[in-house]
């Protein structure tokens, strides 16, 4: 089988090195994953953090705050889906047509009638394909707070 994807864009994008991490509740699934959010929006965490603790050079910065700022971690809800399925993203690769253009990130999936059949989660080594009509919620929490 092979797919076709569709990028979703947005002002972030997913960490280089992040995998999709995944949990099934009650409530429905939820996938989540680490993004980077853009470079002024890190700017703004490292001068906010340096203005509420008086802090004069940014190399006085702790480092897991200095680290964190300009990252987040994005939340997709599903209420409901049709299949789940997660495998190595080497192995998801050879299954994409155009592969050599795709990097980590949100994909929505593109069937051979061209009708979106879900969503899909590439990460650095592990790929998530969620199988769904139903478009997620999204909430982003950052790190940096």
């Amino acid at each position: 089988m092979s797919y076709k994807l569709k990028k979703i864009d947005r002002q972030w994008r997913m960490e280089s090195v992040s995998d999709p991490f995944f949990k099934y509740e009650e409530d429905g699934l939820e996938v989540s994953f680490m993004i980077f959010i853009n470079e002024s929006e890190r700017e703004k965490d490292m001068n906010t953090y340096m203005q509420e603790n008086n802090i004069k050079d940014k190399q006085d910065i702790p480092d897991d705050v200095y680290n964190n700022a300009g990252y987040a971690i994005i939340y997709f809800k599903f209420n409901g889906f049709d299949s789940l399925s997660c495998v190595s993203t080497n192995d998801f690769l050879k299954r994409i047509d155009e592969a050599d253009e795709v990097i980590p990130g949100v994909y929505k999936e593109i069937g051979n009638d061209e009708k979106e059949n879900g969503y899909i989660f590439i990460g650095h080594d592990i790929s998530l394909s969620v199988r769904t009509k139903k478009n997620p919620s999204e909430a982003i929490k950052k790190l940096s707070c």
